[in-house]
């Protein structure tokens, strides 16, 4: 039943259809019929109405309207149209298999991009950004292509030629680019690319897109870009490409030319179907941008190379960029005419991974912890049998900088043919394994050397296992300016061959610690210090000395040359900054925290504040020869002020005055040598202000600012003068009292000040009943 009624509704389609064609064809227009219930697509092409019957049903179908612009396009939902496309839903606002359009969107500015719904919408766009008019007249600047729908290319898509404007295509569905659209390819595998340059000194790039799915794995060997002109330049950001058949991304051959990756991108091919060949045939420059992560799968059973090579290449790792490269390829480079400079910078990581097993590990997990690696299973394995550098003997040349990886991984075939010169500048390791300890990690086809260039004088060691059940260790120390070479025949005894610092620190710990220990009466404001990690594949021959420079310039990160040079152990620690060390007589072969005790270190007698605290180790053979460093290694930490100040609780008038006859008469003098501190025991500077004198119930005194005069009676005039005679506090006269500054409690001179009481006072001095004198004086303390 359901099958005749397909048929009958297929029928009232086929007579509306001629109905409609040929009043179209009378009137002499095209024609976009539409009601509230039904709308249909007129072809621009005049037909009888006999052909038209036979072509009906490919034009036929339900649609929905987009209600944001409803008139430009209409949806078919009609899986046989010619002009349907394989997509897979986003969103429900993308729950959609067609755009059409009367009119092309935007104008390719950025704030007014191209708007791009369908493959054939691409094809025209390239064709008005192609004509000289449009850059001359429309946009002079960079050509914004915006995709808004996943899109299908059954053939080649037009060439990009003679805009010498940068070029943008970008997939994002919205502002954060969480999801992207997609470009899929039902073409032929050998056909030309997806996207080609047709001339020179053009510039494109592809954002936030996928290329391709398991869904919909086809591609074209000759890549998602095509080029064979001179200085070319094809940029990637945020690109993720998958292929089963056809899998090639890049075929990119002009000179100078220039294959640049930014953001994360991955691209996955491990099938053994057809036309699956290199990750790219190119000539020219692969630049992974700073900071950007670069995931490559290249499997398959046509198992030539990783790269195809036209020309030498330069491969460029920038500062904190990470490559992993999985291939399945005999060769990383083909054919025999071409050699490498892999150049990776500051704290980069490039990793290259040898497996003829068509499993591998899922590229959105090698860059975390190993022990964390998810394989994506595949069946089968790749026709490589053998693992070659290169198709024939050629050079690798390799340089690393500062704590920069460098790993050469293979689960079975060592790796052959060609020269390696390793060039170091200080990285972390750089390391050729084969994850198979019963066999070698490199043949005797090859060569090694590696040349230690440290800048901060540190020692080196080639670290050797050998492939036997007992794993045993042969190091090699490689001192600064001085290189290694291994004999080719020796390689053959190695499972692994790692080049790494001879002393290794992990990370540095540090602790702001302050306070005031009332039983102890000691004070403290001090950073606690240690390094962790640390291990040395040293002989006793050597010892060391743990060494620390602190400094309150939090602003800036000091580099290991800075650091060396300012660094002088015989400088003693200041509340400014300064240096330190602590003595060691030997480190553990493998890194424990136990051993780590052992560098633990203090610099005490600090301001409260934040600090920067910077660490390393240096080696000292005991024959005293060369002393050699390991990298200085940083952290912060923070000192929490605290504030102690003490002050007398009593001064005895008694007890600094005396009496005696002058010139006949009684008198009185004041007793310098009592006297009464007020001492710092903060970690701050601190002011003191005598605030305020307050008389207590039983005073019969009158306290007064200056000297009383002759005849007046229990007027008391007092300074408290400084022993240091520097400072003097007038007690009667307190609204111009100084400030007193104390240092903090570290500085023994100027933390703590002593004054004695000097004056006069007018009688009477004999009598039965003393005078009283009971004042409190407050104080003022603030922090500096």
């Amino acid at each position: 039943m359901k099958k005749k009624l397909i048929i009958v509704l297929l029928s009232i389609c086929i007579m509306l259809f001629g109905t409609l064609a040929l009043a179209a064809e009378n009137d002499g227009i095209d024609m976009l019929m539409q009601d509230s219930t039904t709308s249909s697509y007129i072809s621009e092409h005049s037909s009888t109405e006999a052909e038209i019957n036979t072509t009906s049903k490919s034009f036929f179908g339900t649609y929905t309207e987009e209600t944001t612009n409803a008139s430009n396009y209409v949806e078919i939902s009609d899986t046989t149209s010619p002009f349907s496309e394989e997509v897979s839903s986003k969103s429900d606002e993308r729950e959609i298999s067609l755009f059409l359009t009367k009119s092309l969107t935007g104008n390719g500015t950025m704030t007014d991009p191209f708007l791009i719904y369908t493959a054939d919408q691409m094809t025209e766009i390239i064709k008005i950004i192609n004509k000289a008019d449009y850059t001359n007249s429309v946009n002079s600047g960079t050509v914004y292509i915006q995709l808004k729908n996943d899109i299908t290319a059954n053939g080649t898509f037009s060439e990009f030629t003679n805009n010498k404007n940068p070029i943008i295509i970008d997939g994002s569905t919205d502002s954060t680019s969480t999801e992207n659209y997609s470009i899929y390819y039902s073409g032929s595998t050998v056909a030309h690319g997806i996207f080609s340059l047709g001339t020179s000194d053009m510039s494109i790039k592809f954002k936030n897109i996928n290329f391709g799915s398991s869904e919909s794995p086809r591609s074209t060997y000759y890549g998602l870009c095509y080029s064979t002109d001179r200085n070319n330049s094809i940029n990637i950001e945020n690109v993720n490409y998958y292929a089963e058949a056809g899998g090639q991304p890049f075929f990119i051959t002009g000179s100078n030319s220039s294959l640049n990756f930014s953001g994360n991108n991955s691209f996955t091919v491990s099938s053994n179907g057809s036309n699956n060949q290199e990750f790219a045939e190119f000539s020219g420059t692969l630049n992974f941008k700073e900071g950007s992560q670069t995931s490559i799968v290249q499997k398959s059973g046509e198992a030539l190379a990783f790269i195809w090579a036209r020309s030498n290449i330069d491969m460029n790792v920038e500062d904190n960029a990470k490559v992993f490269i999985q291939s399945g390829k005999e060769c990383m480079i083909y054919p025999a005419a071409y050699s490498v400079n892999l150049n990776v910078s500051d704290s980069a990581e490039f990793t290259y991974m040898f497996d003829n097993n068509l499993t591998y590990i899922d590229p959105q997990t090698v860059f975390g912890d190993p022990l964390n690696y998810q394989k994506v299973i595949r069946s089968g394995k790749t026709n490589a049998r053998v693992n070659k550098l290169f198709y024939n003997k050629q050079n690798l040349n390799i340089s690393t900088a500062n704590e920069s990886k460098v790993n050469f991984i293979t689960v079975d075939l060592p790796f052959q043919n060609g020269a390696i010169d390793i060039n170091t500048i200080d990285p972390a390791s750089v390391q050729f394994v084969n994850e198979l300890n019963t066999n070698s990690a490199l043949d005797s086809s090859t060569s090694l050397k590696v040349t230690n260039n440290s800048l901060n004088n540190t020692i080196y060691n080639l670290s050797k296992t050998e492939k036997t059940s007992e794993k045993i260790k042969v190091s090699e120390l490689i001192l600064p300016g001085l290189n290694s070479n291994i004999a080719t025949n020796d390689l053959l005894k190695y499972s692994s061959i790692i080049y790494e610092p001879a002393v290794k620190v992990g990370d540095i710990t540090s602790e702001g610690l302050s306070g005031f220990n009332k039983s102890e009466s000691s004070p403290y404001s001090k950073i606690s210090s240690r390094l962790t990690g640390v291990s040395s594949t040293l002989d006793a021959s050597y010892t060391y000395k743990a060494q620390y420079y602190i400094t309150n310039d939090v602003g800036v990160i000091l580099d290991d040359s800075t650091l060396h040079s300012q660094y002088n152990e015989s400088t003693p620690p200041t509340h400014l900054g300064g240096s330190i060390y602590s003595e060691i007589s030997s480190l553990p072969s493998i890194a424990t925290e136990t051993g780590d005790q052992s560098t633990v270190a203090h610099l005490d007698r600090l301001f409260s504040g934040h600090y920067m605290v910077y660490g390393r180790l240096a080696i000292i053979p005991k024959n005293g020869g060369q002393i050699f460093y390991s990298k200085w290694k940083h952290t912060d930490t923070t000192i929490s002020p605290y504030q102690v100040v003490t002050f007398p609780s009593l001064i005895d008038i008694n007890e600094n005055i005396s009496y005696k006859l002058v010139n006949g008469k009684f008198g009185l003098t004041f007793n310098e040598s009592a006297t009464y501190p007020i001492s710092n025991q903060s970690n701050q500077v601190v002011e003191v202000t005598l605030s305020r004198l307050s008389e207590n119930t039983n005073n019969q005194v009158t306290m007064i600012p200056s000297p009383p005069d002759s005849g007046s009676n229990k007027l008391l005039f007092l300074n408290l003068f400084s022993t240091t005679g520097d400072f003097q506090i007038n007690l009667g006269n307190l609204t111009s009292s100084p400030t007193l500054e104390l240092q903090p409690y570290w500085d023994t001179q100027g933390s703590i000040k002593k004054f004695y009481i000097n004056g006069k006072y007018s009688g009477p001095f004999l009598t039965r009943t003393p005078a009283v004198v009971d004042y409190n004086l407050d104080f003022l303390i603030k922090s500096k």
